[in-house]
Protein backbone atom coordinates (compact mmCIF):
# COMPACT_ATOMS: atom_id res chain seq x y z
CA UNK A 1 0.00 0.00 0.00
CA UNK A 2 1.09 3.37 -0.60
CA UNK A 3 0.21 6.55 1.08
CA UNK A 4 -0.09 9.80 -0.94
CA UNK A 5 -0.21 12.64 1.84
CA UNK A 6 -0.77 16.31 1.14
CA UNK A 7 1.40 19.30 2.94
CA UNK A 8 -1.21 22.00 3.00
CA UNK A 9 -3.95 22.12 6.13
CA UNK A 10 -3.08 18.13 6.23
CA UNK A 11 0.75 18.77 8.35
CA UNK A 12 1.06 22.52 7.73
CA UNK A 13 -0.84 25.18 9.45
CA UNK A 14 -1.56 26.59 5.97
CA UNK A 15 -4.78 28.51 6.65
CA UNK A 16 -3.91 30.09 9.53
CA UNK A 17 -0.56 31.25 8.26
CA UNK A 18 -2.96 32.43 5.73
CA UNK A 19 -4.93 34.67 7.55
CA UNK A 20 -2.60 35.87 9.53
CA UNK A 21 -0.53 37.26 6.32
CA UNK A 22 -3.87 38.93 5.21
CA UNK A 23 -4.64 40.85 8.56
CA UNK A 24 -7.64 38.82 9.41
CA UNK A 25 -9.66 38.78 12.74
CA UNK A 26 -10.47 34.93 14.32
CA UNK A 27 -11.80 36.73 17.00
CA UNK A 28 -14.76 38.11 14.95
CA UNK A 29 -17.15 35.02 15.01
CA UNK A 30 -18.00 36.07 11.44
CA UNK A 31 -14.42 36.03 9.74
CA UNK A 32 -14.10 32.64 12.06
CA UNK A 33 -17.42 31.10 10.81
CA UNK A 34 -16.27 31.83 6.68
CA UNK A 35 -12.75 31.17 7.12
CA UNK A 36 -13.88 27.68 8.87
CA UNK A 37 -16.40 26.40 5.65
CA UNK A 38 -15.25 28.30 2.77
CA UNK A 39 -11.72 27.58 1.19
CA UNK A 40 -9.72 30.93 -0.33
CA UNK A 41 -11.93 33.29 2.09
CA UNK A 42 -13.46 34.81 -0.90
CA UNK A 43 -16.50 35.97 0.77
CA UNK A 44 -13.68 37.83 2.95
CA UNK A 45 -11.12 39.20 0.35
CA UNK A 46 -10.12 38.69 -2.87
CA UNK A 47 -8.35 35.87 -3.96
CA UNK A 48 -6.67 37.14 -6.69
CA UNK A 49 -5.22 39.83 -4.01
CA UNK A 50 -5.06 36.98 -1.65
CA UNK A 51 -2.31 34.97 -3.73
CA UNK A 52 -0.86 38.30 -5.18
CA UNK A 53 0.01 38.92 -1.26
CA UNK A 54 1.34 35.21 -0.70
CA UNK A 55 3.44 35.35 -3.92
CA UNK A 56 5.12 39.00 -2.74
CA UNK A 57 5.69 37.12 0.49
CA UNK A 58 8.09 34.31 -2.05
CA UNK A 59 9.17 31.00 -0.85
CA UNK A 60 9.65 31.76 2.74
CA UNK A 61 6.36 32.25 3.31
CA UNK A 62 5.94 28.32 1.92
CA UNK A 63 8.82 27.45 4.06
CA UNK A 64 7.85 29.28 7.35
CA UNK A 65 4.64 27.21 7.46
CA UNK A 66 4.25 25.47 10.94
CA UNK A 67 3.89 22.32 11.13
CA UNK A 68 0.43 21.29 12.69
CA UNK A 69 0.33 19.61 15.65
CA UNK A 70 -0.34 16.01 15.11
CA UNK A 71 2.76 16.38 12.50
CA UNK A 72 5.15 14.09 14.12
CA UNK A 73 3.08 11.51 15.11
CA UNK A 74 1.10 11.11 12.08
CA UNK A 75 4.14 10.97 9.93
CA UNK A 76 5.98 8.65 12.10
CA UNK A 77 3.34 6.10 12.24
CA UNK A 78 2.20 6.01 8.54
CA UNK A 79 6.15 5.31 7.84
CA UNK A 80 6.26 2.69 10.15
CA UNK A 81 3.46 0.97 8.67
CA UNK A 82 3.25 1.95 4.70
CA UNK A 83 5.09 3.62 1.57
CA UNK A 84 4.27 7.30 2.19
CA UNK A 85 4.93 9.91 -0.33
CA UNK A 86 4.07 13.52 -0.08
CA UNK A 87 1.58 14.68 -3.06
CA UNK A 88 1.58 18.53 -2.98
CA UNK A 89 -0.44 21.10 -5.59
CA UNK A 90 1.85 24.13 -5.81
CA UNK A 91 0.27 27.57 -6.55
CA UNK A 92 0.48 29.14 -9.79
CA UNK A 93 3.82 30.71 -8.56
CA UNK A 94 7.53 29.02 -8.70
CA UNK A 95 7.93 30.66 -4.66
CA UNK A 96 5.43 27.67 -4.43
CA UNK A 97 7.41 24.82 -5.10
CA UNK A 98 10.33 26.08 -4.26
CA UNK A 99 9.39 27.03 -0.55
CA UNK A 100 7.37 23.46 -0.16
CA UNK A 101 10.91 21.70 -1.31
CA UNK A 102 13.09 23.31 1.34
CA UNK A 103 9.77 22.67 3.78
CA UNK A 104 9.81 19.21 2.75
CA UNK A 105 13.56 19.34 3.07
CA UNK A 106 13.84 20.79 6.60
CA UNK A 107 11.23 18.46 8.08
CA UNK A 108 10.83 15.82 5.92
CA UNK A 109 13.96 14.77 5.03
CA UNK A 110 12.73 12.85 2.14
CA UNK A 111 12.97 12.47 -1.65
CA UNK A 112 9.71 10.65 -1.41
CA UNK A 113 7.65 13.65 -3.03
CA UNK A 114 5.62 14.87 -6.06
CA UNK A 115 4.57 18.50 -6.64
CA UNK A 116 2.33 18.59 -8.74
CA UNK A 117 -1.68 19.81 -9.32
CA UNK A 118 -3.07 16.72 -11.01
CA UNK A 119 -3.22 14.33 -7.89
CA UNK A 120 -5.91 11.89 -9.26
CA UNK A 121 -2.92 10.87 -11.77
CA UNK A 122 -1.26 8.92 -9.24
CA UNK A 123 -4.08 6.68 -8.21
CA UNK A 124 -3.89 3.12 -8.72
CA UNK A 125 -5.97 -0.18 -6.83
CA UNK A 126 -2.48 -0.13 -4.16
CA UNK A 127 -2.87 3.69 -3.24
CA UNK A 128 -4.67 6.07 -0.69
CA UNK A 129 -4.74 9.70 -0.33
CA UNK A 130 -5.11 12.07 2.63
CA UNK A 131 -6.15 15.42 1.80
CA UNK A 132 -7.97 18.14 3.15
CA UNK A 133 -10.08 19.03 -0.05
CA UNK A 134 -12.82 16.28 -0.71
CA UNK A 135 -12.55 17.00 -4.41
CA UNK A 136 -8.94 15.74 -4.55
CA UNK A 137 -10.05 12.61 -2.28
CA UNK A 138 -13.06 11.81 -5.46
CA UNK A 139 -10.87 12.40 -7.96
CA UNK A 140 -8.34 9.95 -6.53
CA UNK A 141 -11.25 7.26 -6.25
CA UNK A 142 -10.67 4.79 -9.68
Amino acid sequence: MRVFLDLDDVIVDWLDTCVKTMGLNMENPLVRELVETTWGMGDLLDESRMWEIIHTEGEDWWFNLAPLPWFPKLWENLNARWNVCILTSPSSHASSLAGKKRWIDKYLKTREFLIGKPKEYCANLNSVLIDDRQRNCDLFHL
